[in-house]
């Protein structure tokens, strides 16, 4: 989640495919302004400080609050230290290279219990990390 329209779309596709589909939006704990919106029921502005920066959008929009609102089950918020180890689970486990935010819908995926777990997809979106940023990740510092 970032400004919406990457999760807008897909969501609403997959909505008209699947009816009963849940949507599940995942932000950063350090720019939740999706998760601020729903809260208080109309648009928000946050603090943004995250690793995860192409979803660092500080604010939600008029134009795409009504339509997120209507459209996600469920925010999770995911720390910037399961971002981390997510990123490097995928590129030393997988081979796959993503940056933050890429990282986030499987790093919700990995955290919901295993026995709450049914059928999923997270969306992996975004290579463009810092090679001395995935360097110190994948190293482990």
């Amino acid at each position: 989640m970032g400004g919406g329209g990457l999760l807008a779309g897909v969501g609403t596709a997959l909505r008209l495919a699947r009816p009963g589909v849940r949507i599940v939006a995942v932000e950063p704990e350090g720019c939740p302004a999706l998760d601020a919106s729903l809260r208080q029921g109309a648009p928000a502005s946050v603090e943004c400080s995250t690793l995860c920066d192409g979803v660092a959008v500080p604010y939600m929009t008029e134009e795409m609050f009504p339509i997120l609102a209507e459209l996600v089950d469920e925010v999770r918020l995911i720390s910037e230290d399961d971002v981390r180890s997510t990123i490097r689970r995928l590129a030393l486990e997988n081979h796959v290279v993503v940056e933050g935010a890429g990282a986030l819908a499987t790093a919700a995926a990995a955290a919901e219990p295993a026995s709450t777990q049914g059928p999923s997809v997270a969306l992996l979106s975004g290579g463009s990390i810092d090679a001395e940023v995935l360097a110190g990740i994948v190293g482990g510092a």
